[in-house]
């Protein structure tokens, strides 16, 4: 028990410092300039959509169909360190580069990238509002995407990644899990077969002001919380072989917004 405590105020004090460092020596870019960097270089973003209180939204009434983002290959910031896996450590310190120097061809996207950790791997594993979930898996499992040398980074990594790895525009999208299942779609050249992108068409029609989704996938709501933040829409979850409850989620941890 003495060298577990000993370990959580290790990571903490680590936490602390990389927080403080991202803090008071990178300037973020805002989500506009780096909507205006994508499209320089071939991205779309449709004129009636906009980013705002960390989500798209429809400015205009959009027919289901509609492509709202299209992102090209050549500004996806691709994983190809160690295994290919966005838990490797080694393509963290790779987006950590791109951040730290300001002539890379990703800095004006990565610098965009909040300081502030995305999941509940940051805190304190000994707080009540994590002792019952971490129940369920032991903390090193649970967490075991985020890097000891930078948990908030790597934790803001992982929150936006997909297999391909960051792939910029798509990543503003919040997630929602619901029929009709509106999700990436990948664009291929249908002579040879190479993969030019990435693209969200609208699955359904939106109304003006209507939040615009992207399914992340069938995950379980104890995972969209552990390893996302997102707060689960039930106070009672499945998780693993038993139920979880918590009372408070809500107000107990920071995290990304409710699923509606």
């Amino acid at each position: 028990p003495h060298r577990f405590s000993k370990n959580i105020i290790m990571f903490s004090l680590k936490t602390l410092i990389s927080l403080l460092i991202s803090l008071l020596s990178i300037p973020l870019a805002s989500p506009q300039s780096v909507i205006e960097w994508a499209e320089s270089h071939g991205a779309y973003f449709h004129p009636s959509i906009e980013y705002r209180d960390s989500g798209v939204f429809a400015k205009e009434d959009l027919p289901s169909g509609t492509m709202v983002v299209r992102t090209p290959m050549e500004i996806v910031l691709k994983v190809d360190a160690g295994n290919g896996e966005m838990e490797n450590c080694p393509f963290v310190q790779e987006v950590r580069r791109h951040i730290e120097n300001k002539e890379s061809f990703f800095h004006p996207y990565v610098s965009s990238f909040p300081t502030t950790c995305q999941s509940l791997g940051c805190y304190d594993l000994q707080s009540p509002a994590l002792k019952d979930i971490l129940t369920v898996k032991g903390s090193r499992e649970a967490f075991s995407y985020l890097c000891p040398d930078n948990p908030i980074l790597s934790s803001v990594v992982f929150s936006r990644s997909f297999s391909p790895g960051l792939i910029p525009l798509l990543d503003l999208f919040n997630h929602l899990d619901q029929e009709p299942h509106q999700s990436i779609d990948h664009l291929v050249d249908r002579n040879t077969g190479e993969l030019l992108g990435f693209a969200l068409f609208l699955k359904r029609d939106h109304k003006k002001g209507e939040e615009i989704y992207n399914s992340y996938g069938p995950i379980s709501p104890y995972d969209l919380y552990l390893r996302y933040g997102i707060h689960p829409t039930s106070k009672v979850w499945e998780s693993g072989s038993r139920r979880v409850q918590h009372l408070n989620m809500e107000t107990a941890l920071p995290g990304r917004p409710h699923q509606p």
